[in-house]
């Protein structure tokens, strides 16, 4: 039996403009929506299960709701904890976050916070929810409290380069932002003081995820065509996977840290068996670069977004999944 296998016909029309980002909730019981895809044109799509009375057992999402920003999204992310709340980050300059209310099936915009037209880039929750940082032009990384909207403090990169991406370790101890340089810069959350800078790479990177299982492994998505990996806490490249033939957009890992998922600007997805640090599947069912991957539904769902403006599922359900 085929451990991943494209759900559906292949590939869903999802928007009229390139998908440029996704979150998806890993646990159904965070209730709906769960999925998030947002694109150029500032368009913000929330996407629902099939409904149960429908028979095909290989139909993807529905599409749900509708948000907005005035130009282009670069980043939506669930809140980890609840799930309850989106943060969306744009070239508007904003980052918005909106709330699902028992009293409201509509996700309500909670708050909008100004920033700048270049600081509103890299965007994501702490492990507890509780607030939310943001990296762009300055090469600071901001973090925002979500109850106030109110900026708590910044944090100076070595460089003071353009920050693309921000990501934590699932523990809470490594909060992890990458510069244009190519360099990845290291605070310990606790004392949110810098740790290490690592420089094994030139190039942008644009993507970068924590094992679950692991939290120590940092897994990057580079412009030199490569995946590396990081230990953080001993601030060493363990390895680089070779496979894509253009730069490497989007990664994301599985709930049990087995499996690695990249998309790249060659069209391409790829899972990787973390174990033994190879390429195991790929597909190329995206007509142009992919922008986004992400795990979802316990893992049994590997969704991947791309300037295409489609979305294409993957059943992963056949795979070893559950965590030992």
């Amino acid at each position: 039996m085929q451990r991943f296998r494209p759900l559906g016909s292949s590939s869903l029309e999802a928007h009229q403009r390139g998908i440029w980002c996704l979150s998806c909730k890993d646990n159904t019981s965070y209730g709906i929506p769960l999925l998030a895809t947002g694109d150029e044109e500032g368009i913000i799509k929330l996407w629902k299960p099939p409904s149960k009375e429908d028979t095909n057992r290989d139909a993807v999402v529905e599409e749900w709701r509708t948000l907005q920003h005035s130009f282009a999204v670069v980043s939506v992310k669930f809140q980890p904890t609840q799930g309850d709340i989106l943060a969306s980050s744009s070239l508007d300059g904003t980052i918005r976050l909106w709330q699902s209310t028992s009293t409201s099936e509509d996700l309500l915009l909670l708050r909008t916070i100004d920033v700048n037209i270049a600081e509103a880039w890299g965007l994501s929750f702490d492990p507890q929810g509780k607030v939310i940082v943001s990296g762009g032009h300055s090469g600071q990384v901001s973090i925002w409290d979500i109850e106030s909207g109110s900026l708590q403090k910044t944090l100076e990169t070595e460089s003071k380069k353009f920050i693309f991406t921000v990501a934590f370790s699932p523990d809470n101890k490594w909060l992890v932002c990458s510069t244009s340089d190519g360099a990845i810069h290291v605070f310990d959350w606790m004392t949110q003081s810098r740790y290490k800078t690592l420089k094994g790479q030139k190039l942008i990177v644009r993507s970068m995820c924590f094992s679950p299982v692991a939290p120590y492994l940092l897994y990057v998505a580079c412009d030199d065509k490569l995946i590396h990996i990081y230990d953080v806490e001993h601030g060493e490249l363990v390895a680089s996977l070779r496979g894509h033939q253009e730069g490497v957009n989007a990664v994301d890992v599985s709930i049990n840290g087995h499996y690695l998922a990249s998309g790249s600007v060659d069209n391409l997805v790829k899972i990787w068996d973390t174990r033994q640090r190879e390429s195991i599947y790929f597909h190329d069912l995206h007509k142009d670069q992919v922008w986004g991957v992400g795990f979802c539904v316990d893992s049994t769902r590997l969704i991947s977004v791309g300037d295409d403006g489609c979305i294409v599922c993957l059943d992963c359900s056949c795979a070893d999944l559950v965590v030992q």
